[in-house]
């Protein structure tokens, strides 16, 4: 759970909310918004990663986030 981990780290929101944090984290960072699934998926850039997730951890806190580190596929 190192912040010098390079991985891209994508969060599942669900909810209605999230056009609305979309914009609002949009403010504060990068958010590449992929595709809807049951909510939207997040991508945080791994660049500064540890910034990112600790945002958004605190904005999805309880929105019933699912962090999931991947690297992006083709």
């Amino acid at each position: 759970m190192g912040c010098d981990e390079m991985e891209k780290r994508f969060y599942y929101l669900e909810g209605a909310c999230a056009y609305e944090l979309v914009a609002l984290l949009a403010g504060m960072c990068n958010i590449i918004v992929l595709q809807p699934l049951q909510g939207e998926k997040f991508l945080l850039p791994g660049e500064s990663m540890c910034l990112h997730a600790i945002i958004a951890n605190y904005v999805l806190g309880d929105l019933g986030q699912r962090p999931y580190n991947q690297t992006l596929g083709d």
